[in-house]
């Protein structure tokens, strides 16, 4: 997988690769569900970019007291 990312680099009109691994899903506990989603990025190439989820605004207190 590394030698086709090195390939794709190695054209001049490319100016980064990277890779990135998105997913969601739903937690549950038998009384409720959660609805979760999850990105792993590259933090070097990512910090060029730019490009990643970002949460606004969180009730994260709530979010714990109705999961529990």
């Amino acid at each position: 997988m590394r030698s086709f990312f090195r390939r794709i680099a190695a054209d001049p009109d490319v100016a980064a690769v990277m890779t990135r691994l998105d997913f969601s899903g739903l937690l549950n506990n038998v009384r409720s569900d959660l609805p979760i989603i999850g990105e792993g990025v590259e933090a070097k190439q990512e910090a060029v970019l730019g490009s990643s989820v970002s949460i606004m605004s969180s009730d994260s207190a709530s979010v714990t007291a109705r999961w529990r």
